[in-house]
Order: structure tokens, then sequence, then C-alpha cells
């Protein structure tokens, strides 16, 4: 069983108490791409070698978010 932490991820205080430095990974499933990319820059401030996955709803913002950071999209 994984822990799973539930939150607004654009505030860095959430990822912190998340406990973002020590996750094996960041999944960002949120359907909008601004805010996807806001969490990325989030995840990449505060722990820049965790990997972050990231769901596009749609394939045009897919190399978007690898420029904001995404390691899988």
């Amino acid at each position: 069983e994984e822990p799973i932490e539930i939150g607004d991820a654009t505030q860095p205080e959430i990822l912190e108490h998340a406990g973002v430095h020590h996750a094996a990974a960041v999944v960002v499933s949120i359907p909008d791409p601004s805010i996807s990319r806001t969490v990325i820059s989030q995840c990449r401030m505060i722990a820049p070698e965790v990997p972050v996955l990231v769901r596009a709803r749609y394939s045009l913002f897919a190399n978007t978010l690898r420029e904001a950071g995404a390691d899988t999209v």
C-alpha cells in the first residue's frame, strides 16, 4: 500500500507537506494545461530530481508540458 496525498499542488506548502522531496514520482492528472504547468514548475523548484508524469487532455499540449519540465506526458 502506497500513501497518497490530495491537495492543491499549485501551492508549494502542499507539495512539501505531501513529501514531494521523498516521492518516487509525482502524477499530475489535472486537465487544464496552464495549471499543470504551474504544478510542474512547483515540483521542479522543490524537488528537481523527482520524476513528473503529466496527463494531457489533448495531444496538442504534450510538447508544452514537456517544455515545462514534465518527464512523461
